[in-house]
């Protein structure tokens, strides 16, 4: 059995260079639950897995498709 392929993990200059919002806006999606949310790597500095923003981008992508046009 081969081992477990590691994670990529982004740190949060990563998301936002990814993501085009402000800070502020990436974490109150995280805490209201409709951004993945980052986890804990060291005391002071949280990462987030690169898997679980793509499966994000890909899900507002879908909504997109599914959105009544004007």
């Amino acid at each position: 059995m081969s081992p477990a392929k590691p994670r990529v993990m982004m740190t949060e200059k990563q998301v936002l260079a990814l993501i085009p919002v402000v800070r502020s806006t990436i974490w109150k999606w995280v805490r209201r639950g409709r951004f993945p949310k980052p986890v804990k790597i060291a005391t002071r500095q949280k990462a987030w897995y690169a898997d679980e923003v793509a499966a994000w981008q890909r899900e507002r992508e879908e909504a997109g498709k599914r959105a009544p046009s004007p």
